[in-house]
């Protein structure tokens, strides 16, 4: 019988708790299962909460939340052969998407309980801290910060998108500093972004830009613009579907990045701030496994 911890954060998204527990029940109260539920609280120390069950003998670790609740149980699993499972009841549900998890809690739990695959991914750290989509500074940090729990639940994703588009207009490039794997140089932007997943930029470019959360590298992507006289020709480029790489510079790292700004500005992390510049970014290759569907069978 194998032992599941599930670790459940209430108060992500707008979902239905009794919803939950019932799937819950009827997938893993069973001969072949059996789960303990854990309500997050906040402050919580959940990385340190789901190493110390794996230690116990636990063979599978559910993360029931946001993207922040993924990123807080995944940290727990860094190195371990322990499986996560996810079940998406945030917001933006970007983990999800990325790995092309259902965003239906029954459908989640269907793909944890039956037939699956497993997918080794890559992890980032900060301040102590395990991330796993995106690190961003700019307008993406300011649009987070801006954002209420009302907000959130009653708008999801556009939530997000509303809150960025308003930075967008007011929000000047700033001179930072970036040192990537030893070399540094300076730059002016509005967005730098610390990326390990491809889904955001593929919601907004035709072609993306190649980042995936499974070659062992992240991408420091920072978009091209001067000042505020270049956003007409920035804005144009993206409505135009024109070419990645006229608007937006990626470069690949492998083992560490440092950003420091002009002046100090906010820094969010899967959509969560976590702090101020300056910071510095580990890579994580092969950091933990994830429950994925079958893909052959989709």
């Amino acid at each position: 019988m194998k032992k599941i911890l599930v670790v459940h954060n209430k108060a992500a998204g707008n979902h239905n708790t009794a919803l939950l527990r019932k799937t819950l029940d009827r997938y893993f109260n069973t001969s072949e299962f059996r789960y303990k539920l854990h309500e997050m609280n906040e402050g919580d120390s959940v990385e340190f909460y789901v190493r110390e069950h794996v230690e116990k003998g636990y063979d599978m670790v559910i993360a029931a939340g946001g993207d922040g609740t993924i990123s807080g149980v995944a940290g727990g699993l860094v190195g371990k052969s322990v499986p996560l499972g996810i079940i998406p009841v945030g917001t933006g549900n970007m983990m999800a998407r990325e790995l092309r998890i259902p965003l239906n809690v029954k459908h989640s739990v269907q793909i944890i309980s039956g037939s699956h695959s497993i997918k080794t991914i890559d992890a980032m750290r900060l301040n102590g801290r395990t991330f796993i989509l995106t690190i961003g500074v700019g307008i993406s940090s300011l649009a987070v910060k801006d954002l209420t729990k009302k907000d959130k639940s009653r708008f999801g994703l556009l939530a997000y998108v509303g809150s960025a588009l308003k930075h967008v207009v007011k929000f000047r490039p700033r001179s930072f500093t970036l040192t990537i794997d030893g070399k540094t140089m300076k730059i002016r932007s509005p967005e730098v972004s610390v990326s390990n997943g491809g889904i955001i930029s593929d919601m907004i470019l035709p072609k993306g830009l190649d980042i995936r959360i499974d070659d062992g590298v992240v991408d420091v992507c920072y978009i091209r613009a001067e000042s505020i006289r270049d956003y007409p020709t920035l804005l144009l480029n993206f409505l135009g579907r024109k070419p990645t790489d006229s608007s937006i510079r990626c470069i690949k790292a492998r083992e560490k990045i440092t950003i420091d700004a002009e002046k100090k500005i906010t820094v969010q992390a899967d959509g969560e701030v976590v702090g101020e510049t300056p910071i510095t970014v580990e890579v994580i290759p092969s950091a933990f496994r994830v429950i994925v569907p079958d893909y052959d069978r989709v």
